[in-house]
């Protein structure tokens, strides 16, 4: 018989994180296109009128919707340490 093992809290991190994790990805390459074309007075359609906050919040609050309620807390304090350090 084969045990399935509860996910630990590294694994639990890793998996909130991705989506936070793509979206730095997609910034990133934003501002390199802002490099790219050194600051033109037009505004790239890809970054949002939002302070970044703001859109970190809510990847969070998105990630925290689909985690499973008996690991809401661990991962709400790990990402919010997360959004305090950038």
């Amino acid at each position: 018989m084969t045990q399935v093992r509860e996910p630990g809290t590294n694994e639990l991190i890793a998996i909130a994180i991705a989506p936070l994790t793509q979206r730095l990805v997609n910034l990133e390459g934003t501002v390199s296109d802002l490099l790219k074309d050194k600051f033109k007075t037009t505004k790239s359609t890809s970054t949002s009128e939002l302070p970044k906050s703001t859109n970190l919040e809510e990847l969070r609050d998105k990630v925290l919707m689909e985690c499973q309620p008996t690991d809401r807390r661990k991962i709400k304090k790990a990402l919010n340490s997360f959004i305090a350090s950038i």
